[in-house]
């Protein structure tokens, strides 16, 4: 089970450093780190980002309410395919802006949930999945 701890860590130094990390990347550099991550530019892959994290912050608020919720299957590449749409017509500062603001709304979401509710084995992976491990599968 990941702790409060390392939750908040990640959050806070981890994902902070994520974008600051990306440019100063040399541009042959981020265009490589780009084709492994699979997205033609960082901002698609910002919004990926940002669209999982709202997912699992909902998939969160439904375990909380439903202990018997289970999140319906979801087709991952046509949802991320109409992520990466949707922000399009977005400036960079707007894809920026929504990156910090959904890991704030995270960051909260993890710093008020109960003691219940993060050993809440379907929260607890749910938390894992959205703030470590794809942290660890976007590096």
């Amino acid at each position: 089970m990941v702790t409060r701890q390392e939750l908040i860590h990640c959050l806070t130094a981890d994902w902070p450093a994520y974008c600051a990390r990306f440019e100063a990347l040399s541009p042959v550099e981020q265009e490589q780190f780009l084709a492994r991550q699979g997205y033609p530019s960082f901002r698609s892959l910002l919004a990926h980002l940002v669209g999982w994290w709202r997912v699992g912050i909902e998939v969160i608020h439904h375990h909380q309410a439903d202990p018997a919720y289970v999140h319906p299957q979801m087709d991952v590449d046509a949802f991320n395919n109409a992520i990466i749409a949707r922000v399009q017509a977005q400036s960079d500062a707007e894809i920026f802006a929504d990156f910090e603001v959904a890991r704030r709304q995270m960051l909260d979401l993890v710093a008020n949930l109960s003691d219940a509710d993060l050993a809440n084995p379907k929260i607890n992976l749910q938390l894992l999945i959205e703030v470590v491990e794809h942290l660890e599968e976007h590096q």
